[in-house]
């Protein structure tokens, strides 16, 4: 539910708030031992919010820590 809604952000371009509900994705993953897939795709899309912000260099680390999580 919560990456869902940070999709919905995304898509507004209300950045700040999709990796605030993203990030909180995965820590409510975390907790419920959810599969990798859907913390890696939390991670990419707060890499893609980074990257439509400028931030490149944030937006790399996020990434890389998305294919860590799942390849």
């Amino acid at each position: 539910l919560l990456t869902n809604q940070g999709a919905v952000y995304y898509e507004l371009k209300d950045y700040d708030s999709c990796i605030a509900v993203c990030e909180k994705a995965i820590e409510v993953g975390r907790e419920h031992r959810a599969d990798f897939k859907l913390i890696a795709k939390a991670m990419t899309r707060i890499g893609n919010a980074y990257s439509q912000r400028g931030d490149l260099e944030t937006a790399k680390t996020w990434l890389a820590k998305s294919l860590a999580e799942h390849r």
